[in-house]
């Protein structure tokens, strides 16, 4: 009984989630069609509110899978430093670490932090493998960012302007 509730929160979760995702979809485009919207309280409040919902169903939906996740609890710095000397072994990348001293030790999944930095760092090779690459680790009140950023010129600001236009 108990996995079959476990099965119709998530499944209900993630219906839910899709009904707020469309609205919020079009709320965005109604807000972009009204002048001044974002001035009114009340539209202000509907829009932190959907956005709210959305990440009370993500958190619920991660939480449903959360013995899926392979969290181990430790120190990130560690595990950061592990990907980079590994990613260092490539003769590629100038790869400089920044992490602050307040990151605490936290739960996280390893593996999938090896992934996505790996993936950014191939990513950056790819275009340019002299390029320089940063990877920032910093504690902002109750989150951890990981940041991975490069010394590449970015995408062209004329293309930049088009990319994220509502469709």
């Amino acid at each position: 009984l108990f996995e079959r509730t476990k099965d119709d929160i998530h499944m209900g979760c993630h219906d839910i989630l899709n009904a707020v995702s469309l609205i919020h979809g079009y709320s965005q485009l109604y807000a972009s069609s009204v002048d001044d919207i974002n001035q009114n309280p009340k539209w202000n409040i509907v829009t932190e509110s959907i956005q709210y919902l959305i990440k009370l169903m993500t958190d619920i939906s991660t939480y449903r899978y959360a013995d899926n996740l392979k969290l181990s609890f430790g120190n990130l710095e560690s595990a950061i430093q592990k990907v980079i000397s590994d990613y260092r072994e490539k003769p590629s990348l100038n790869i400089h670490l920044s992490v602050s001293d307040s990151l605490p030790d936290t739960a996280f999944n390893a593996e999938a932090v090896s992934y996505i930095i790996n993936a950014l760092l191939d990513n950056i090779s790819d275009i340019n493998s002299t390029a320089t690459a940063e990877v920032v680790a910093k504690c902002d009140n109750d989150h951890i960012h990981i940041i991975v950023s490069d010394s590449l010129g970015g995408i062209p600001d004329d293309y930049m302007s088009k990319l994220f236009q509502p469709f």
